[in-house]
């Protein structure tokens, strides 16, 4: 078997997404040796119930809570070293993100101080992500080597480094799975009339949104399924409903030429017999 045929077979095998998630975890394996590094460390203060260098003691859920506003906390930020002197005074960073801090709150109360066990938490994620992405293209491009390809391109893309290997950046990988298993499920909801998706749908986009606020991108791409896949779909059953309502029409004409041709030939035939 030649090696383009080998890389067709293994690229369009049924286990492909979970193989393609397989290695992609893998490829980042080595993040479980990073350990705590920037953003980390402050959630590490506050989920073990100290007070982070902007001096305001946060609850987990604040666990995003960078800068509530405080002119006179973000002086002394800006005195300490913590931000630049040019930051607006009364600048205020704060992420709605409650199902990312679950996973952390979760991390601290099993291991708090295992690194590499809350980072085997976010190759975990990542997998799923991979796995779903592999899924979704096989639904958009059919089970072929096409798919592979996209899904291998996917799971190597370099930019995943760092939401896969930094714990505080975990909430774009749990947001990006659930958004594209919004996709999935939407597709399936939309395509094969799979009636549980209809709720599940908008649950796993709520995730998405509950995850990071970016998980609204989702939103885009549905809007885009609307537009271009399912009026391309709508488009072509009316041609094909349209099309069928032609040859109906085209048949009953016909019919019906026939029909008075026949009575034609059988009133002629009459005549001529009567005649006789």
């Amino acid at each position: 078997m030649k090696i383009k045929d080998k890389l067709s077979a293994f690229l369009s095998h049924r286990q492909m997404p979970w193989m393609m998630a397989l290695l992609a975890m893998l490829f980042v394996l080595p993040s479980l040796r990073i350990g705590w590094q920037m953003d980390d460390n402050f959630h590490r203060l506050i989920l073990l119930g100290k007070t982070p260098p902007n001096g305001e003691k946060l609850s987990p859920l604040n666990l995003f809570s960078f800068l509530n506003g405080d002119p006179v906390k973000n002086h002394t930020l800006m005195d300490n070293g913590f931000l630049p002197w040019w930051t607006l005074k009364d600048i205020r960073i704060r992420f709605f993100r409650p199902l990312t801090i679950f996973t952390h709150w979760l991390d601290y109360r099993l291991w708090p101080d295992n690194a590499a066990l809350m980072h085997l938490q976010s190759l975990l994620w990542y997998g799923a992500l991979i796995a779903a992405a592999s899924f979704f293209y096989r639904r958009m491009l059919g089970v072929g080597w096409m798919a592979g390809l996209a899904a291998f391109f996917y799971a190597f893309d370099y930019s995943h480094g760092m939401p896969a290997g930094w714990l505080a950046n975990r909430n774009a990988v749990i947001a990006t799975f659930f958004g594209v298993l919004t996709l999935i499920l939407h597709d399936r909801w939309r395509r094969d009339d799979w009636r549980p998706a209809r709720a599940l749908a908008p649950l796993s986009f709520l995730l998405a949104l509950l995850s990071a606020e970016f998980g609204v991108g989702a939103a885009a791409y549905l809007f885009a399924y609307a537009v271009f896949i399912e009026r391309g779909r709508r488009c072509e059953k009316d041609f094909s409903v349209e099309a069928q309502r032609i040859r109906d029409i085209r048949d009953s004409k016909i019919s019906c030429i026939s029909s008075c041709f026949a009575f034609s030939r059988f009133e002629n035939a009459t005549k001529n017999k009567t005649h006789a």
